[in-house]
């Protein structure tokens, strides 16, 4: 009996086959994978039989990748994906479930047969990278079968998806049983932060909103003493909801790092990532395949607040990933293990005074992929306005939509300019897509001028 699980590697999702045969050792025996997570997998599907009045299961569960394209699952992320889809083949071979219902699904999920009520069913526990999986399963055209908390998110990208939220239930359902349509639940979806304790200068706003129209890197230094992280948050609420291509692409980001909400069909806010100084290489740029701050900043702001304290190693790999767009693993070994995930992000370096004149160089490489440089002052005592926050937002929707939602490209080639006037045309062009204009004029260069970045290392 044959049904395909799912697992992740890097935001893409990957399906195995599960074959499942009997077998006269009286015990679960899972091939395929590493020898730890076969011992718990089995362990834990046994259990969950037992507590569905099945006993001892004799059979061997043997996983393959489902085609050419999904690479050996040792190469993934799986753990939490493997029990629900054993368990289904198990029940199917014993005679529990029509293997005709099962045929063609894509099953992903953990179980929990250790819950303190008896009578509650085994609890079908989700996974990370949902949106992942459905995408790959809706592209393949499979059913899948998710726990419940997290059928929200999969049907946007697979409209065939069965939600489980027991072991019993699920099985009710595809005997045709019991009808398996999804649950009234509230969204837990975050509402956006009410500005209006915010207090900000115009001229300091008026830097954020070209930052977000035109995907500028901003340099800001605060008071005598103090940065200006908050900066970041503002930069935030000036970006427009999410949609679309970009909407999905953040919702991998965060399903498969396990930071997407239950019952959140997509990611709508643009993200805000503010990693400490303590963070190391693996924590900024991901490792082992799991996605690092700047990817988690994908489509929205990073901030870096004290650059002269991180380690140099996270820097300069956040660099490198700034630069790229995206982040990109190498290993080859046993198979081409070649991981590459969007990083494309708005990066702000807040820094105080004291700090840059006494350890510019510890900085200096992060300072270089600023385009602007403001010296921010103390909040106002004035409330910033919802209308103004909602105004700003709309300029730089419409100023995306001149610049095709992507970094000003200039017309000339690079080697008509040098940095400096590079940055400053960018600038330019942006401050004209936020007045609603294609072609930059005079005034917009000399904007731009005043808010070019003049670090020494220029």
């Amino acid at each position: 009996m044959q049904i395909h699980g799912a697992y992740t590697r890097g935001i893409q999702g990957h399906l195995f086959t599960v074959s499942a045969t009997p077998n006269r050792a009286g015990r679960l025996h899972v091939a395929g994978v590493r020898d730890t997570a076969a011992q718990q997998t089995a362990t834990t599907v046994t259990h969950a039989l037992r507590r569905l009045g099945i006993g001892d299961v004799g059979a061997d569960a043997r996983l393959e990748p489902a085609g050419a394209g999904d690479p050996p699952l040792d190469t993934g992320r799986y753990s939490g994906t493997l029990e629900l889809p054993i368990a289904l083949a198990l029940l199917a071979m014993a005679g529990k479930l029509p293997a005709d219902r099962i045929a063609g699904s894509v099953a992903v999920g953990g179980l929990d047969p250790f819950a303190a009520n008896e009578r509650a069913g085994v609890r079908c526990i989700g996974a990370g990278g949902t949106t992942a999986i459905a995408h790959a399963a809706q592209t393949r055209g499979l059913r899948l079968i998710v726990p419940e908390d997290q059928a929200v998110a999969a049907r946007v990208e697979c409209r065939d998806t069965t939600p489980a939220a027991t072991l019993d239930e699920l099985v009710a359902v595809l005997a045709g049983d019991q009808d398996g349509d999804l649950r009234a639940r509230p969204t837990t979806a975050v509402k956006r932060r009410d500005p209006g304790a915010w207090r900000i200068s115009e001229g300091d706003l008026r830097a954020l909103e070209i930052v977000c129209a035109g995907w500028h890197n901003i340099h800001v230094i605060g008071p005598e003493g103090h940065s200006l992280p908050q900066h970041g948050r503002i930069a935030q609420a000036l970006l427009p909801d999410l949609d679309g291509e970009a909407a999905r692409e953040t919702s991998k980001i965060h399903g498969v790092a396990g930071l997407m909400a239950p019952w959140t069909a997509r990611i709508a806010e643009p993200p805000l990532r503010i990693p400490h100084f303590t963070a190391s290489r693996g924590a900024v740029a991901g490792s082992r395949g799991r996605p690092g701050e700047v990817n988690l900043a994908h489509n929205g702001v990073l901030v870096i607040d004290q650059p002269t304290e991180f380690d140099r190693d996270a820097t300069d790999a956040l660099v490198a990933v700034a630069e790229d767009g995206q982040t990109v693993i190498y290993r080859y070994t046993p198979v081409d293990h070649t991981i590459r995930m969007p990083a494309r992000f708005r990066l702000m370096v807040t820094t105080r005074p004291d700090e840059i004149e006494a350890r510019r160089h510890r900085a200096a490489n992060l300072l270089d992929l600023c385009d602007i440089e403001i010296t921010g002052g103390m909040p106002t005592d004035t409330a910033m306005p919802s209308e103004r926050l909602q105004a700003g937002r709309e300029r730089i929707a419409r100023a995306a939509s001149i610049l095709d939602g992507a970094p000003p490209h200039l017309l000339a080639s690079r080697a008509s300019y040098d940095t400096t006037s590079r940055r400053i045309r960018a600038v330019a062009q942006t401050v004209a897509a936020l007045d609603g204009r294609r072609q930059f004029e005079s005034e917009d260069l000399a904007e731009a001028e005043r808010l070019l970045y003049r670090g020494d290392s220029k």
